[in-house]
Protein backbone atom coordinates (compact mmCIF):
# COMPACT_ATOMS: atom_id res chain seq x y z
CA UNK A 1 0.00 0.00 0.00
CA UNK A 2 1.18 3.47 -0.65
CA UNK A 3 -1.25 5.36 0.97
CA UNK A 4 -1.37 4.80 4.98
CA UNK A 5 -4.73 4.67 7.15
CA UNK A 6 -5.27 7.73 8.59
CA UNK A 7 -8.07 8.41 11.43
CA UNK A 8 -9.99 11.76 10.98
CA UNK A 9 -9.73 14.04 13.90
CA UNK A 10 -10.20 17.25 15.44
CA UNK A 11 -7.88 19.71 17.06
CA UNK A 12 -9.34 19.74 20.60
CA UNK A 13 -6.35 22.56 22.41
CA UNK A 14 -3.95 24.14 20.60
CA UNK A 15 -1.28 25.56 23.85
CA UNK A 16 2.06 27.51 23.32
CA UNK A 17 5.01 26.14 25.38
CA UNK A 18 7.86 27.82 24.80
CA UNK A 19 7.86 30.99 22.26
CA UNK A 20 8.72 28.74 19.48
CA UNK A 21 6.64 25.36 20.50
CA UNK A 22 3.39 24.67 20.06
CA UNK A 23 1.32 21.37 21.92
CA UNK A 24 -1.98 20.17 19.86
CA UNK A 25 -4.42 18.13 21.75
CA UNK A 26 -6.81 15.98 18.76
CA UNK A 27 -9.30 13.68 19.43
CA UNK A 28 -10.99 11.26 16.85
CA UNK A 29 -14.23 12.08 14.89
CA UNK A 30 -15.74 8.71 13.94
CA UNK A 31 -14.39 6.86 16.75
CA UNK A 32 -14.56 7.00 20.71
CA UNK A 33 -10.81 6.39 21.09
CA UNK A 34 -7.84 6.55 19.02
CA UNK A 35 -5.73 2.85 18.95
CA UNK A 36 -3.78 2.29 21.96
CA UNK A 37 -0.11 3.49 22.15
CA UNK A 38 2.81 2.79 23.71
CA UNK A 39 5.41 5.62 25.60
CA UNK A 40 8.04 6.71 22.90
CA UNK A 41 5.34 6.29 19.98
CA UNK A 42 4.96 8.69 17.03
CA UNK A 43 2.38 9.14 14.77
CA UNK A 44 1.82 10.84 10.98
CA UNK A 45 0.06 14.12 10.98
CA UNK A 46 -1.65 15.13 7.87
CA UNK A 47 -2.21 18.97 7.86
CA UNK A 48 -5.56 20.49 6.17
CA UNK A 49 -3.54 21.49 3.37
CA UNK A 50 -1.96 18.02 2.64
CA UNK A 51 1.44 18.15 4.24
CA UNK A 52 1.93 15.03 6.58
CA UNK A 53 4.73 14.95 9.19
CA UNK A 54 5.53 12.83 11.74
CA UNK A 55 5.58 13.78 15.31
CA UNK A 56 6.41 11.97 18.76
CA UNK A 57 3.33 11.45 21.14
CA UNK A 58 3.81 13.44 24.06
CA UNK A 59 0.92 12.84 26.22
CA UNK A 60 0.61 10.11 28.74
CA UNK A 61 -2.04 7.19 28.03
CA UNK A 62 -4.55 7.74 30.91
CA UNK A 63 -6.84 9.31 28.39
CA UNK A 64 -7.65 6.65 25.38
CA UNK A 65 -9.30 9.66 23.23
CA UNK A 66 -6.54 12.06 23.29
CA UNK A 67 -3.56 12.30 20.78
CA UNK A 68 -0.64 14.94 21.94
CA UNK A 69 2.20 16.07 19.93
CA UNK A 70 4.64 19.14 19.70
CA UNK A 71 5.86 21.26 17.20
CA UNK A 72 8.40 23.33 16.99
CA UNK A 73 8.55 26.20 13.92
CA UNK A 74 11.01 26.26 12.43
CA UNK A 75 11.45 28.86 9.00
CA UNK A 76 14.28 27.05 7.87
CA UNK A 77 12.16 23.78 7.39
CA UNK A 78 10.23 22.36 4.59
CA UNK A 79 7.50 23.93 5.60
CA UNK A 80 5.14 21.79 7.77
CA UNK A 81 6.17 23.43 11.42
CA UNK A 82 5.07 26.84 9.52
CA UNK A 83 1.51 25.42 8.61
CA UNK A 84 0.96 24.24 11.64
CA UNK A 85 1.99 27.27 13.78
CA UNK A 86 0.65 29.62 10.95
CA UNK A 87 -2.31 27.65 9.74
CA UNK A 88 -3.67 25.26 12.05
CA UNK A 89 -6.39 26.92 14.98
CA UNK A 90 -8.88 24.68 17.03
CA UNK A 91 -11.76 23.17 15.71
CA UNK A 92 -9.54 22.17 12.76
CA UNK A 93 -9.64 18.86 10.80
CA UNK A 94 -6.78 16.84 10.40
CA UNK A 95 -5.68 13.26 9.70
CA UNK A 96 -3.53 11.07 11.92
CA UNK A 97 -2.31 7.80 11.66
CA UNK A 98 -1.83 4.52 13.65
CA UNK A 99 1.00 4.83 16.34
CA UNK A 100 4.28 3.33 15.67
CA UNK A 101 6.28 2.32 18.54
CA UNK A 102 9.76 3.76 17.79
CA UNK A 103 11.45 4.31 21.37
CA UNK A 104 10.26 2.31 23.86
CA UNK A 105 11.73 1.18 27.55
CA UNK A 106 13.57 -1.58 27.40
CA UNK A 107 12.12 -4.40 28.88
CA UNK A 108 15.17 -5.52 31.07
CA UNK A 109 15.83 -2.05 32.27
CA UNK A 110 15.18 -0.63 35.80
CA UNK A 111 16.88 2.24 35.65
CA UNK A 112 16.34 4.93 32.39
CA UNK A 113 19.32 7.69 31.40
CA UNK A 114 17.41 9.95 28.73
CA UNK A 115 19.71 12.54 26.45
CA UNK A 116 17.21 14.72 24.59
CA UNK A 117 17.93 17.88 22.07
CA UNK A 118 15.49 20.65 21.83
CA UNK A 119 12.12 19.67 20.85
CA UNK A 120 13.77 16.07 20.56
CA UNK A 121 12.65 16.17 24.46
CA UNK A 122 8.79 15.34 23.33
CA UNK A 123 8.96 11.38 23.80
CA UNK A 124 10.56 11.33 27.18
CA UNK A 125 7.69 13.08 28.76
CA UNK A 126 5.58 9.59 28.20
CA UNK A 127 8.83 7.62 28.39
CA UNK A 128 9.38 9.52 31.80
CA UNK A 129 5.67 8.65 33.19
CA UNK A 130 6.47 5.22 32.07
CA UNK A 131 9.30 4.83 34.14
CA UNK A 132 7.60 6.36 37.21
CA UNK A 133 4.53 3.94 36.70
CA UNK A 134 6.97 1.03 36.76
CA UNK A 135 8.52 2.28 39.78
CA UNK A 136 11.85 2.44 37.99
CA UNK A 137 14.40 5.55 38.23
CA UNK A 138 15.01 7.95 35.47
CA UNK A 139 17.48 10.51 34.64
CA UNK A 140 17.07 13.10 32.11
CA UNK A 141 19.64 15.31 30.31
CA UNK A 142 17.88 18.00 28.21
CA UNK A 143 20.50 20.25 25.87
CA UNK A 144 18.73 23.25 24.72
CA UNK A 145 19.75 26.98 23.08
CA UNK A 146 17.77 29.13 25.72
CA UNK A 147 16.89 28.13 29.17
CA UNK A 148 13.56 29.89 28.03
CA UNK A 149 13.29 27.41 25.11
CA UNK A 150 13.03 24.57 27.20
CA UNK A 151 9.25 23.19 26.38
CA UNK A 152 7.98 20.85 28.98
CA UNK A 153 9.97 21.72 31.50
CA UNK A 154 7.28 22.14 34.74
CA UNK A 155 5.88 18.98 33.34
CA UNK A 156 9.07 17.27 33.39
CA UNK A 157 9.87 18.75 37.06
CA UNK A 158 6.61 17.28 38.15
CA UNK A 159 7.35 13.52 37.27
CA UNK A 160 8.49 12.10 40.55
CA UNK A 161 11.61 10.12 40.36
CA UNK A 162 12.61 11.89 37.33
CA UNK A 163 16.01 13.84 38.34
CA UNK A 164 16.24 16.45 35.00
CA UNK A 165 19.81 18.46 34.29
CA UNK A 166 18.79 21.37 31.90
CA UNK A 167 21.90 22.39 29.77
CA UNK A 168 21.23 25.76 28.18
CA UNK A 169 23.86 26.85 25.42
CA UNK A 170 22.96 30.32 26.44
CA UNK A 171 24.47 29.76 29.52
CA UNK A 172 27.92 28.39 28.59
CA UNK A 173 26.26 24.80 29.72
CA UNK A 174 27.56 21.82 27.54
CA UNK A 175 25.99 18.49 27.71
CA UNK A 176 29.17 15.97 27.64
CA UNK A 177 27.31 12.93 26.19
CA UNK A 178 30.92 10.74 26.01
CA UNK A 179 30.73 11.30 29.92
CA UNK A 180 27.13 10.25 30.04
CA UNK A 181 27.43 7.15 28.26
CA UNK A 182 30.48 5.93 29.74
CA UNK A 183 28.85 6.43 33.08
CA UNK A 184 25.78 4.36 32.27
CA UNK A 185 25.24 1.65 35.12
CA UNK A 186 25.03 -1.76 34.29
CA UNK A 187 21.20 -2.11 35.04
CA UNK A 188 20.64 1.48 33.20
CA UNK A 189 19.83 1.82 29.12
CA UNK A 190 20.22 4.94 27.37
CA UNK A 191 17.73 6.43 24.95
CA UNK A 192 18.45 9.61 22.97
CA UNK A 193 16.25 11.61 20.78
CA UNK A 194 17.36 15.20 18.76
CA UNK A 195 19.36 16.39 16.21
CA UNK A 196 21.95 14.31 13.98
CA UNK A 197 25.34 15.67 15.73
CA UNK A 198 23.68 14.57 19.02
CA UNK A 199 22.79 11.08 17.51
CA UNK A 200 26.13 10.84 16.15
CA UNK A 201 27.77 11.64 19.22
CA UNK A 202 25.83 9.24 21.36
CA UNK A 203 26.30 6.64 18.67
CA UNK A 204 30.01 7.34 18.94
CA UNK A 205 30.53 7.27 22.06
CA UNK A 206 28.02 3.87 22.88
CA UNK A 207 30.87 2.03 20.09
CA UNK A 208 33.66 3.05 22.19
CA UNK A 209 32.06 1.84 25.43
CA UNK A 210 31.15 -1.11 23.88
CA UNK A 211 27.54 -0.48 24.66
CA UNK A 212 25.79 -0.58 21.63
CA UNK A 213 23.11 -2.52 22.96
CA UNK A 214 21.74 -0.57 26.00
CA UNK A 215 21.87 2.38 23.51
CA UNK A 216 18.80 3.53 21.87
CA UNK A 217 18.44 6.16 19.20
CA UNK A 218 15.85 8.04 17.81
CA UNK A 219 16.14 10.78 15.14
CA UNK A 220 13.89 13.49 13.74
CA UNK A 221 16.14 14.15 10.83
CA UNK A 222 17.81 11.57 8.70
CA UNK A 223 19.84 12.06 5.16
CA UNK A 224 20.00 15.51 3.30
CA UNK A 225 18.54 16.12 0.15
CA UNK A 226 21.48 15.63 -1.75
CA UNK A 227 22.13 12.25 -0.06
CA UNK A 228 19.19 11.27 -0.23
CA UNK A 229 18.64 12.08 -4.16
CA UNK A 230 21.69 10.32 -5.25
CA UNK A 231 22.99 6.63 -6.08
CA UNK A 232 24.39 4.32 -8.42
CA UNK A 233 20.71 3.83 -10.96
CA UNK A 234 18.57 0.54 -11.01
CA UNK A 235 14.81 -0.34 -11.93
CA UNK A 236 11.83 -1.14 -10.13
CA UNK A 237 9.32 -3.49 -11.56
CA UNK A 238 6.22 -2.90 -9.81
CA UNK A 239 4.34 -5.81 -9.74
CA UNK A 240 0.70 -4.70 -9.58
CA UNK A 241 0.90 -2.59 -12.42
CA UNK A 242 3.28 -4.82 -14.41
CA UNK A 243 4.90 -1.33 -14.95
CA UNK A 244 8.86 -0.97 -15.31
CA UNK A 245 10.53 2.39 -13.80
CA UNK A 246 13.87 3.35 -14.58
CA UNK A 247 15.83 5.16 -10.98
CA UNK A 248 18.70 7.69 -12.54
CA UNK A 249 22.01 8.31 -10.27
CA UNK A 250 20.13 11.80 -9.52
CA UNK A 251 17.06 10.91 -8.06
CA UNK A 252 15.88 8.91 -5.51
CA UNK A 253 13.06 5.92 -5.62
CA UNK A 254 10.41 7.97 -4.32
CA UNK A 255 10.93 10.83 -7.18
CA UNK A 256 11.00 8.34 -10.10
CA UNK A 257 7.93 6.74 -8.80
CA UNK A 258 5.96 9.70 -8.24
CA UNK A 259 7.05 11.41 -12.21
CA UNK A 260 6.53 7.71 -13.77
CA UNK A 261 3.33 8.35 -15.29
CA UNK A 262 1.82 5.37 -13.64
CA UNK A 263 -0.13 7.28 -11.45
CA UNK A 264 1.51 6.66 -8.09
CA UNK A 265 0.96 8.84 -5.14
CA UNK A 266 3.40 7.61 -2.29
CA UNK A 267 3.11 9.21 0.44
CA UNK A 268 6.11 10.86 2.21
CA UNK A 269 7.13 13.17 5.20
CA UNK A 270 10.51 13.56 6.31
CA UNK A 271 12.19 12.68 2.86
CA UNK A 272 15.08 11.43 4.99
CA UNK A 273 14.71 8.03 5.86
CA UNK A 274 13.34 8.82 9.55
CA UNK A 275 9.71 8.64 9.69
CA UNK A 276 8.55 5.41 7.14
CA UNK A 277 5.55 7.20 5.77
CA UNK A 278 6.72 6.39 2.25
CA UNK A 279 6.99 2.60 3.18
CA UNK A 280 6.50 0.43 0.21
CA UNK A 281 6.55 -3.66 0.12
CA UNK A 282 9.65 -5.02 -1.09
CA UNK A 283 8.76 -8.25 -3.01
CA UNK A 284 12.33 -9.15 -4.65
CA UNK A 285 15.59 -8.16 -5.46
CA UNK A 286 18.76 -6.57 -3.86
CA UNK A 287 17.97 -3.55 -1.76
CA UNK A 288 19.91 -1.04 -0.61
CA UNK A 289 19.09 0.01 2.78
CA UNK A 290 19.80 3.81 3.98
CA UNK A 291 17.04 4.49 6.14
CA UNK A 292 17.29 5.10 10.36
CA UNK A 293 13.18 3.55 11.05
CA UNK A 294 12.95 0.14 9.64
CA UNK A 295 14.33 -3.27 11.46
CA UNK A 296 16.31 -5.67 9.97
CA UNK A 297 13.30 -8.10 9.88
CA UNK A 298 11.22 -5.60 8.58
CA UNK A 299 13.73 -4.55 5.64
CA UNK A 300 13.53 -8.23 4.40
CA UNK A 301 9.69 -7.32 2.65
CA UNK A 302 9.83 -3.42 3.33
CA UNK A 303 11.55 -0.53 1.68
CA UNK A 304 11.80 3.31 2.82
CA UNK A 305 11.42 4.90 -1.33
CA UNK A 306 12.66 8.32 -0.09
CA UNK A 307 16.30 7.49 0.87
CA UNK A 308 16.97 3.35 -0.11
CA UNK A 309 17.87 1.69 -3.54
CA UNK A 310 18.28 -1.05 -5.03
CA UNK A 311 20.97 -3.03 -6.98
CA UNK A 312 19.55 -4.08 -10.64
CA UNK A 313 16.44 -4.90 -10.13
CA UNK A 314 14.08 -4.73 -7.46
CA UNK A 315 10.20 -5.60 -7.58
CA UNK A 316 7.97 -3.72 -5.46
CA UNK A 317 4.54 -4.59 -4.79
CA UNK A 318 2.83 -1.63 -6.41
Amino acid sequence: MTKKLLIASRIERIEHLSAQVKRFSVRPVHRPTFPDTTPGSHVLVRHKNGLLRSYSLCGGTEDPGLYQFAVLRETDGKGGSVAFHDNTAEGDSIHVSYPTASLPLHPEANSHVFIAGGIGVTPFVPLALAAQQRGHSATLHYAVRTASAAAFKPTLQAIPRLAMELYASDQNQRLDVAAVVSGLAPEQHLYVCGPPRLLDAAGKAAQAAGLNGRVHLESFSGLDAAEANSGDPFTAYLSLSKRTVDVPANKSLLQALRSSGSGLDVDSSCEGGVCGACRVTLLGGDAVHRDICLTPREREQNIITCVSRGKGTITLHL
